[in-house]
């Protein structure tokens, strides 16, 4: 027997899985800044130890992958990819405060 290679970019039909329906589920309120400001937070912590036992080093994708999430749920525009820790932490340090003037913004907003 004869071992096929799937590509990962070919149809649905053709990969032999089938389309999902979309959930019925409810939908998730957004969450509240200072939650996602706090996630953030705790991004930079890691980062920060991870630069400084490789400050040459290349970020792994889920670490961006995450920073990518967090400015998404900010509703800011997504950072470009970070070729380094420190350019990493620069970008998180830039996206928390954007993330601190909107929680301002909306306090003074509400009554």
């Amino acid at each position: 027997m004869i071992a096929t290679r799937i590509d990962p970019q070919a149809p649905l039909a053709e990969r032999g899985q089938v389309r999902r329906r979309p959930s019925r589920a409810k939908p998730r309120p957004p969450r509240p800044v200072e939650l996602i400001l706090a996630e953030l937070r705790g991004l930079g912590g890691l980062v920060l130890e991870q630069g400084l036992l490789s400050p040459t080093g290349r970020p792994p994708a889920s670490l961006i992958a995450w920073q990518r999430r967090l400015a998404v749920e900010l509703a800011t525009e997504e950072p470009t990819r970070a070729r380094s820790y420190r350019e990493l932490l620069h970008q998180i340090v830039a996206l928390s405060r954007k993330g601190i003037e909107r929680r301002n913004a909306n306090a003074v907003a509400s009554p």
